[in-house]
């Protein structure tokens, strides 16, 4: 294989946000400290980096984790690649609960008057907007298609031939 797993995530993930909807709401730094957050990344500057550092340290981080802690390559990934599925499905299917917490947010601060809510007000016009559901529809096509091309199933045999015979080449070594 020409491309490790993770470089092909990595790149993956590069392209989606590439070829993702102009108006896009998740970035890939957004996508990288979710579904980073999970394995223990937790960058400290995500805001103010750019997006090449932010990516390279997750590669790094990545690489690090699959040697400090003996996990195979193919877990993470495969755990990474479901954390994204799962990510971007779910901005999809958590839209009324995630409109809710909004206005639930908005009637404590009109309780307690303290707390400016008009962020509050315009995340829920947009949630309510047909533009939110088209966007994020157009993000999750596009992880789709991009995943696709980077784990087919010829790719996926691939890494499972390479990681047959380097077993086998550790064996007889």
């Amino acid at each position: 294989m020409e491309l490790t797993r993770i470089e092909a995530l990595i790149r993956a993930m590069k392209d989606w946000d590439q070829q993702s909807d102009e108006r896009k709401r998740i970035t890939v730094k957004d996508l990288i400290f979710m579904v980073g957050f999970k394995i223990g990344y937790s960058p400290e500057d995500l805001t103010e980096a750019s997006e090449e550092k932010v990516i390279d340290e997750f590669k790094t981080y990545i690489l690090s984790l699959e040697k400090d802690t003996g996990m195979f390559e193919e877990f993470i990934v495969k755990a990474l690649l479901n954390e994204i599925d799962e990510y971007l499905e779910g901005f999809l299917v958590n839209q009324a609960r995630t409109i809710d917490l909004n206005e639930n947010m908005i009637d404590r601060a009109k309780e307690n008057e303290k707390i400016e809510t008009g962020k509050f007000e315009e995340h829920i016009r947009y949630l309510k907007s047909p533009e939110f559901r088209e966007v994020a529809l157009s993000q999750l096509d596009t992880w789709r298609k991009v995943r696709l091309e980077y784990f087919s199933l010829q790719n996926l045999r691939g890494w499972e031939s390479d990681d047959f015979l380097s077993s086998y080449n550790n064996i007889n070594n």
